[in-house]
């Protein structure tokens, strides 16, 4: 049977209605979260404009939570490796969201009206530095299911 097939004769999760006060399979969680913690993001909600809808992508939270996963701060400038360690996390914490992030946001959201408009080319055009997109191509045909 062909990964193909097998994928195509998936059926959708669905979840069941049942009465219980607390439903882990919903993602719930006993516990609440603190009231300093609830404090904190409604202090953030005002700030924020209500009337525009988030980045469609997330690429701000996305980015910010791959920018926590830097385990050498010399990664991001090397001059961070010669401060005391104590320094280095706060200096993170406000650095890099302020001026990385909001950079990596904007370029990246200007690519939206480009991919909004892609056209699928069954043979296009590649530019030598494009790697081996025909070998790519036919590897990710086994996840569609012909219509």
């Amino acid at each position: 049977m062909s990964s193909r097939s097998v994928v195509a004769a998936m059926t959708a999760y669905t979840l069941e209605l049942r009465e219980a006060e607390i439903k882990l399979n919903q993602n719930e969680s006993p516990f609440d979260f603190p009231r300093e913690l609830k404090e904190q993001v409604l202090a953030r909600m005002v700030v924020r404009p209500w009337n525009l809808y988030p980045d469609f992508e997330s690429i701000t939270l996305r980015t910010a939570i791959s920018a926590r996963k830097i385990a050498q701060p010399r990664q991001v400038h090397p001059l961070l490796a010669m401060l005391p360690g104590a320094l280095i996390a706060p200096i993170m914490n406000r650095l890099i969201p302020i001026t990385v992030l909001d950079g990596v946001a904007h370029d990246v959201q200007q690519d939206f009206e480009i991919w909004q408009h892609k056209v699928y080319f069954t043979a296009p055009i590649l530019a030598e530095g494009d790697g081996p997109v025909g070998k790519y191509r036919q590897w990710v045909k086994q996840f569609y299911v012909d219509e």
